[in-house]
């Protein structure tokens, strides 16, 4: 069953107007009859209104019945009393029932809304405090958890962490930004901190590094023990002293390190250094352990104090005193040394007051040159040394110490049995204990000017000489440029003297010799002697033949070629004759050598003509290529080394070069047939100096030995 509710209803504000609605919704329409009440169903029904919060008495008035009241029966004087006519249609005409009066009463009414204020209030305040214990609760768990969370974090913080931590980026917002509750004030301090920590142990970090840098990067050695002489540092220099690294050196002591003696005075001076609670320095000679370097070194060692001023350690820095050392000894042997050279020289080396002449210091060849004894010449001036009283001699002498700056000057000095020696005197000023001195140094040179005029003469007589040589003469230094000629190399030359100076001596040969010339010039320089014939050509372009020769020379500290050169215009006007004459004899001799030949062959001969310098076959009989397989071309194809294998290791050579000097060899040897075969051979070959081309030969003459070989064996 569904019901429908007119949209009236929901406009009624009161309810008894609603209670009537659903009254009338309920019975209206179904009494066929109108609606009937029994008496029970009225008590029941005012009952029901009594008993509405807003109701505190309810009335119904029937004509001729007695009002029936239900509620409070005590009602103050503030009430409020409404009253309903019940009216009852019939036949469109109204009948009046009775009235319903409800009545209530805002006493009543005020206390109820004090108790609903109270049960609201308690209520709420109940809430509230439930609320607040529920937010006090989860804030104190929120809060705990965050501060065992900052505490975790804080407690196992490291050094490390800290430096590993990132670089805090700056807002520039939370300056403006609104400040948080105090775990995060505590959130923000502790990052602070951290933050604070971080830059310091970086900056620790950094002034550690730029320590250990620097004392890494200093040559001294530095360390530092502690007041029982445990190692604590050291730089990388003490490292290569005792031989093992920083992380193994630390806690160790000296006797852990080096001999026992050592380290005893090393653990001494350390006693030293507190005991005096000062500086304190010693040189001492160490050895490195690595490398083996050994040296001089200056040890500072510093105690270390509390603020108690107890020692607690000793800083040592050990600086390298060896090249200072051997700087001092240097100047020590130095002295020693120039204190020997002055005394030994040979050299007059003298100190003079140009006031005096006085001599304040002088070696001993300074009197030992002029005859005197130290005494004797201790009492000497400079005016005692002067020929004859030479005013002008002394005079030079002031002129120079007053010019206060070195000079040179030939002089003459008389010796104690009056004779002359001439010197040449080097002066120089110097001024000591503030007064102004002449050193002098004067060597005699009269042995070098007797020596002088030796020189002049022996340049007289060899000029006289190198004139008369025949033919040409010339010296030229190592780039082949003319140093000295004689005059005839002037006439032949068509040149003066001042054009042949420092020419090249190229420009004197024909164009096609200059290479020849020039590779028999480096010749000399190398081994020492070389020679050269060619054509002297003239600056007027006549040429002359000529045969050059050459010598390294040592002339005044420079390797100089010194040589001369001969005229062979005749020698080759005749040698050309000689050649026509010689050709002419060849001819003969090669018409009577075809008839040698056949002579030979049928003798079994072999004969070859081979060139001196490489062995190669110039000429070859038929006998001598059959005996060993090849055509005669085939055979002017190879050379002697080819067939004889005792000369196929570069043996020819020496071979050719024994020919050459003996003339004539006769021997035995073996040669190679085209097939392998080895032959045993006995050769009788004959140098030729030259035949129509000027070319020397070696010829051979083979006779095949090996029967007698076989009979032999």
């Amino acid at each position: 069953l569904i019901l429908t509710i007119d949209r009236a209803y929901f406009a009624l504000t009161g309810g008894l107007e609603r209670w009537l609605y659903r009254l009338v919704r309920k019975h209206g329409g179904r009494q066929p009859f109108g609606w009937t009440f029994d008496l029970a169903q009225v008590e029941t029904q005012l009952d029901s209104f009594s008993r509405l919060s807003d109701v505190s008495a309810v009335s119904l008035t029937l004509p001729d019945q007695t009002t029936m009241r239900r509620g409070s029966a005590s009602l103050s004087d503030a009430t409020v009393r409404r009253e309903v006519p019940l009216v009852h249609m019939e036949d469109g005409r109204p009948r009046m029932l009775g009235t319903l009066a409800l009545v209530n009463d805002l006493q009543h009414e005020e206390a109820r809304f004090r108790e609903r204020l109270i049960s609201a209030l308690a209520g709420n305040g109940l809430v509230i405090l439930l609320s607040a214990l529920g937010s006090v609760a989860v804030y104190q768990i929120i809060v705990t958890r965050r501060l065992v969370a900052m505490a975790g974090q804080l407690r196992g913080v490291t050094a490390q962490d800290l430096r590993s931590m990132p670089e805090p980026v700056p807002d520039p917002g939370m300056a403006h930004s609104a400040r948080g509750d105090e775990l995060d004030e505590l959130a923000a301090s502790i990052a602070v901190l951290q933050a604070t920590g971080r830059r310091a142990l970086h900056d620790s970090d950094n002034e550690h590094r730029q320590l250990r840098s620097l004392m890494n990067s200093i040559p001294d050695l530095v360390w530092l023990k502690d007041a029982d002489g445990h190692y604590l540092l050291c730089n990388s220099r003490f490292e290569q002293f005792v031989g093992v690294s920083e992380e193994a050196l630390l806690g160790k002591t000296d006797f852990d390190l080096v001999a026992h003696d050592v380290a005893t005075a090393f653990r001494d001076n350390d006693r030293l250094a507190i005991l005096a609670g000062a500086t304190r320095s010693n040189e001492e000679w160490l050895t490195f352990a690595h490398g083996g370097e050994r040296g001089l070194f200056e040890t500072l060692k510093t105690p270390l104090l509390d603020a108690q001023g107890r020692a607690v350690g000793v800083l040592g820095i050990a600086r390298d005193m060896t090249g200072q050392h051997r700087a001092v000894q240097a100047l020590r042997d130095r002295e020693e040394l120039y204190r020997t050279i002055v005394s030994q020289a040979g050299d007059g080396i003298l100190l003079i007051d140009p006031a005096d002449g006085a001599f304040v210091e002088f070696n001993d060849a300074a009197c030992a040159q002029l005859g005197y004894t130290r005494d004797e010449f201790a009492r000497l001036t400079l005016a005692d040394l002067q020929p004859d009283g030479d005013t002008e001699a002394l005079q030079v002498w002031a002129d120079h110490a007053t010019a206060q700056r070195a000079v040179g000057f030939e002089h003459r000095h008389r010796r104690k049995d009056g004779s002359i020696r001439h010197g040449w005197v080097s002066t120089s000023s110097v001024q000591l204990q503030g007064r102004w001195l002449i050193t002098a140094v004067w060597h005699d040179i009269t042995s070098r000017q007797q020596a002088d005029a030796a020189v002049a003469e022996e340049r007289r007589v060899r000029q006289t000489i190198m004139e008369s040589i025949p033919g040409v003469f010339y010296a030229l230094d190592a780039q082949g440029r003319l140093v000295f000629w004689n005059r005839s190399f002037e006439e032949v030359s068509e040149r003066g003297a001042v054009e042949l100076a420092g020419m090249s001596a190229l420009e004197v040969f024909a164009a096609e010799d200059r290479a020849n010339v020039a590779e028999r010039i480096a010749l000399v320089f190398s081994q020492g002697h070389a020679e050269i014939e060619a054509d002297f050509v003239s600056k007027g372009g006549q040429r002359r033949p000529y045969v050059f020769t050459g010598a390294s020379v040592l002339i005044a500290g420079q390797l100089m070629l010194v040589g001369t050169g001969i005229d062979v215009s005749a020698r080759r006007h005749a040698e050309q004759q000689l050649k026509q004459l010689n050709t002419e004899l060849e001819q003969r001799v090669a018409s009577r050598t075809n008839d040698l030949n056949a002579t030979l062959e049928s003798m079994g001969i072999g004969v070859t003509w081979a060139d001196f310098d490489t062995g190669r076959f110039v000429y070859a009989n038929r006998h001598m290529a059959d005996f060993l397989g090849y055509m005669v071309d085939e055979l002017l194809s190879l050379s002697v080394s080819d067939i004889d294998p005792s000369l196929a290791a570069g043996g020819y050579p020496e071979k050719a070069q024994a020919i050459r000097r003996a003339g004539h060899l006769q021997f035995e040897t073996t040669q190679r047939t085209r097939n392998g075969r080895i032959v045993p051979v006995e050769m009788s070959v004959y140098y030729h100096a030259s035949g129509s081309d000027g070319v020397p030969r070696l010829i051979a003459f083979m006779s095949d030995i090996s029967r007698r070989k076989e009979f032999e064996q």
